[in-house]
């Protein structure tokens, strides 16, 4: 059973409204009642549970797991399902945070620190969040869902990706 936490009640559906267009596919099983969160290991019945191919290379993750429910990437294999909902992610970390963060009602991280320099013509997508520090110059784009460390410094013309990681410190372009 799910016991880190407080207990909270949500479906299948909630959790594909929740991923909404970051959801690459979906396993369709039987509608489950989730109770919780766990790591995806045996005994977390009834939980909500994630894996990536990298963290178990070569394991059938979803056969070994009890999990009510799991968000993976694309190279788990989905053959042992066995009426599970599975849902098929980029990031399966991020995305189980995610749904935790909407289901237990936390607040989003996204945002731009105060202490961030952005200049006007700077684009910077939905959900991504800007450290302390951190200096974005005029014609940087920078997509959705990012991450930009504090202290990061994005020169003139750079171009980040959806889903981006920037570490503090890091300086790119010239």
């Amino acid at each position: 059973s799910c016991n880190n936490g407080p207990m909270v009640i949500f479906g299948a559906k909630d959790v594909v409204q929740i991923l909404g267009d970051r959801l690459l596919e979906q396993v369709r099983g039987d509608e489950v009642r989730i109770t919780g969160f766990s790591p995806a290991i045996p005994g977390a019945i009834n939980c909500l549970s994630f894996a990536s191919s990298a963290s178990f290379p070569g394991v059938d993750v979803i056969a070994k797991s009890d999990a009510g429910a799991l968000i993976v990437d694309s190279d788990v294999p989905l053959g042992s399902a066995n009426g599970r909902p599975v849902f098929v992610v980029q990031d399966p970390r991020r995305e189980f945070i995610r749904v935790m963060r909407a289901t237990l009602g936390a607040p989003d991280n996204s945002g731009i620190h105060p202490s961030a320099v952005i200049d006007a013509g700077a684009s910077i997508g939905g959900g991504t969040s800007v450290g302390a520090g951190a200096v974005i110059e005029a014609g940087v784009v920078v997509g959705n869902d990012c991450g930009m460390g504090p202290h990061c410094v994005l020169r003139s013309g750079t171009h980040i990706g959806d889903r981006t990681q920037i570490g503090p410190g890091v300086v790119i372009g010239e």
